[in-house]
């Protein structure tokens, strides 16, 4: 049944007293009782005629169709069934009358009815014995039109908002989700990176301020998130996970003492040791990681925000990730996110000395294939799709942020966000619901969500301070956001919601 929307039926209680409301053009009317039926409501415009009428249960009775326009009816009740029939079709309560959606034959020995007003179909003894015979404890109906009483209310043809008396039904939008404060972690973050590994959700978090790399996991115990140092660095500005089989391994970029690869072989609490160098000689202020698995094989991309360094796509070869392709040298990238575009793997680099380019995979490396005009200074890409679309979040710290759509060959700009200082705009799915957040630094974050189009539709400030990444965790049938903050406490807001109607 409908939840704003009465097509057929209005909730009746539990015993089927009265009919409280319906909508629809083709709606009827009923007034009944718990196991034998009063008769149906003339609620119609305009009677006109009734072509034939259904069979498909044991007792006769009488039908009603009320729409406006009478172009025939081939509707039958059933006795003592449960919930309507037909493809979609709701369900009511164990013993209640129902209505057969399903066209049925009328039998020929069956009383035509009067083309003025539907009347009872009448036992008459000349009544075809095929037919069933009405049980005694069936009330007798009047041969005219029923009489409606005084009790039942008016009907409109319009569809019509659910009663406010109907028990747990919403006259409005039933629930309405939002995200709450739920805990604060005492120190800052830049950077916050999800994984699963062993059924096990957590998030790495870097610390360049504490000069570590925390995995962020619930303590089924105390009901919250807790954060355990893991690598002791020097001034991390990513930690990028990696499961790899049952083993984790946490990529490290750093602004001093070079970037590494550590390793976490066991289980949840087990410590991680130094795998490899990460492109020694190459990398020279790292900024992002984004890691991609394309033709089979993993590969890394880590952004260069330095001045002479050079943006390098590393493959995991061998037990270990080797440079496999320097993108555009001395452009100070400050981000890269990869994606498919028309079926190939493809790849968005950002920087602050030109557009974003659009490099797509030729087989064995990215080739330029295009940049993405009017946004000359766009800090970070993030990507996602909607009805086979895919769609570009890109954000600047000075100017709006804008949200674009890749038209075959390029991107075009579907819409303009007002920003004031983002860092980070991060389209994501939480509790089955879509949303894109937009942090500001001089502003209230803002939570959007996700409309038709792609274009976004304001839903909530979020109070997180100067937040660098927004990510989504969920423990059991419980959902949480973790926003890193650059200036003060990282937070953690829970998934709630609420019915409104309440």
């Amino acid at each position: 049944m409908g939840k704003w929307d009465w097509d057929i039926l209005g909730y009746t209680g539990m015993d089927w007293d009265k009919l409280g409301g319906t909508g629809g053009r083709k709606s009827g009317g009923f007034g009944g009782e718990n196991g034998a039926w009063r008769g149906l409501v003339c609620t119609g415009l305009y009677w006109d005629i009734l072509e034939k009428l259904g069979y498909t249960g044991r007792d006769w009775f009488v039908l009603v169709y009320t729409g406006i326009y009478w172009q025939g009816l081939g509707w039958g009740i059933l006795w003592g069934g449960m919930g309507l029939g037909g493809p979609g079709a709701v369900q009511c309560p164990w013993g209640c009358p129902q209505l057969s959606l399903c066209p049925q034959p009328c039998p020929q020995d069956v009383s035509k009815l009067s083309p003025n007003c539907p009347r009872a179909v009448p036992m008459s003894p000349g009544m075809s014995p095929s037919c069933p015979q009405i049980p005694s404890h069936v009330p007798k109906l009047s041969p005219g039109c029923p009489h409606v009483p005084s009790d039942v209310p008016k009907l409109s043809p319009d569809p019509q908002p659910c009663p406010h008396a109907v028990p747990g039904v919403s006259p409005t939008v039933p629930v309405s989700p939002e995200l709450r404060p739920f805990q604060a972690l005492p120190f800052s973050s830049l950077g916050a990176e999800p994984f699963a590994l062993g059924g096990h959700p957590g998030v790495a978090l870097a610390q360049p301020a504490a000069g570590a790399c925390a995995l962020l996991e619930w303590d089924q115990l105390g009901g919250s998130f807790r954060a355990q140092r893991v690598i002791n660095g020097s001034s991390p500005v990513a930690c990028h996970p990696v499961p790899l089989g049952d083993t984790l391994l946490l990529v490290v970029a750093q602004l001093g003492g070079g970037s590494w690869v550590w390793r976490r072989s066991g289980g949840p609490g087990s410590a991680f040791v130094r795998h490899q160098a990460l492109g020694a000689g190459r990398l020279r202020r790292p900024h992002a990681v984004a890691a991609a698995r394309l033709a089979g094989h993993l590969y890394l991309g880590v952004a260069d925000s330095s001045k002479g360094g050079t943006s390098t796509v590393f493959r995991w070869a061998s037990g270990g990730f080797y440079p496999h392709q320097a993108l555009r040298p001395w452009q100070r990238d400050t981000h890269l996110e990869f994606l498919e575009l028309g079926g190939r793997p493809a790849l968005v680099l950002c920087g602050a000395a030109r557009r974003p380019l659009v490099y797509r995979w030729s087989g064995d490396a990215f080739a330029p294939h295009t940049d993405i005009p009017h946004v000359p200074d766009a800090y970070a890409a993030k990507h996602f799709r909607l009805r086979g679309s895919v769609f570009l979040c890109l954000t600047r710290f000075l100017g709006d942020a804008k949200v674009m759509r890749w038209e075959g060959s390029m991107f075009r700009e579907v819409q303009q966000v007002p920003a004031r200082g983002s860092l980070v705009f991060q389209p994501l799915l939480l509790a089955g619901h879509r949303y894109v957040l937009l942090g500001n630094d001089f502003a209230p974050s803002r939570v959007f969500r996700l409309g038709a189009g792609g274009r976004l539709e304001p839903a909530q400030d979020l109070p997180a301070p100067t937040p660098r990444a927004f990510v989504p965790v969920a423990v059991g049938h419980r959902h949480f956001l973790v926003a890193s903050s650059f200036k003060g406490a990282t937070q953690i807001y829970a998934h709630v919601t609420e019915d409104v109607g309440t």
